[in-house]
């Protein structure tokens, strides 16, 4: 009774022609969700610029909203008014001492922290009024 072992344990021939694999529709279906580690400077972008994604989309509870009020709009109106301020100052001393040709340069030099400034008022704007 011996049994003698088959040179195929297939049921089929694998030739080349018949061998195929399958692939899912969807290549993003079954991956992983990727965390970005919040220590390494790459990762530290990654971390912040999920955040204020969610925030922007307002799919925040409300003491997160209430938090980032407090913590960055407030910071943010602040530093608003302080350029602001150095605006206007900057402004009459060039009139006073006649000296307009230095204005432009200084003036140039706000505008990146006014940018920022209000481009954070306005991920809060949005996030509160998204999420209500």
């Amino acid at each position: 009774m011996s049994q003698e072992p088959s040179k195929n344990f297939l049921p089929i021939d694998p030739s080349r022609d018949r061998l195929y694999t399958e692939q899912p529709l969807d290549p993003h279906l079954h991956r992983e969700m990727h965390l970005p580690n919040p220590l390494d400077p790459i990762g530290n972008i990654e971390t912040e610029g999920r955040a204020l994604r969610t925030l922007a989309r307002g799919r925040i509870p409300k003491w997160v909203l209430l938090t980032g009020w407090a913590t960055i709009g407030l910071g943010s109106v602040i530093s608003l008014g302080l350029i602001g301020q150095m605006m206007v100052t900057a402004i009459h001393h060039a009139i006073v001492t006649n000296r307009l040709n230095g204005l432009i340069p200084l003036l140039l030099s706000i505008v990146p922290a006014l940018v920022i400034t209000l481009l954070m008022l306005m991920i809060l704007y949005r996030a509160t009024f998204r999420s209500r």
